[in-house]
């Protein structure tokens, strides 16, 4: 074999290799309490400028998968008031109107197939999220997306964030990884048909 062909095929292998390590699931993410929150009342837009939006993990699942996460780093709700502690991603303990089911300030999960929905005026039905704490596992009630936020009211004015490391579900590819896995796979069958 030519050393041409040789350089061919070690480039198209590095293509192959480089393309399957972009699809491997990426499962860390930085949870921000000021921008992923559940709840779309009003204070920080009105106040800070925030916008809410839930992170959108690209992870999906399917209705029975298991999740796993684990998350660390502490956050401080309200930074007006300096008597309130900072805190992990458990939250406060104390129960909130908006969240009925978990509790304050604790992290929280959704899978949604549809995109993601946040509380409305202080209305969590429809919303489907589920607590996911500092540790979670357990398997999944439905198919879907997973984001991630906070169960905070008053979003723009806290400090630090939580990092999450999510185990499980199927990382969606870009397309642009399946482009380059596909142009390596094609190169290289056209190399080896032409031997």
């Amino acid at each position: 074999m030519g050393k041409i062909k040789k350089l061919l095929l070690g480039f198209f292998i590095c293509l192959l290799i480089l393309a399957s390590a972009n699809n491997a699931q990426a499962s860390i993410f930085i949870v921000d309490p000021n921008y992923n929150c559940f709840s779309d009342l009003a204070y920080a837009e009105i106040n800070y400028g925030y916008t809410p939006y839930l992170l959108d993990t690209g992870i999906d699942f399917n209705a029975g998968d298991i999740l796993e996460s684990h998350a660390t780093g502490l956050w401080w709700h309200n930074n007006t008031v300096t008597n309130i502690p900072w805190y992990d991603a458990n939250g406060t303990g104390g129960l909130s109107g908006a969240f009925p089911q978990v509790r304050q300030g604790s992290l929280l999960g959704q899978i949604s197939n549809n995109g993601p929905h946040i509380i409305h005026n202080g209305n969590s039905s429809g919303a489907n999220f589920f607590m996911i704490g500092a540790n979670y596992s357990g398997p999944v009630d439905r198919s879907g997306r997973l984001y991630l936020g906070f169960a905070d009211t008053d979003y723009g004015n806290n400090q630090g964030y939580v990092t999450v490391d999510i185990q499980g579900g199927s990382l969606v590819p870009e397309p642009s990884s399946m482009l380059l896995l596909g142009l390596g796979s094609l190169a290289f069958s056209l190399f080896k048909r032409k031997r």
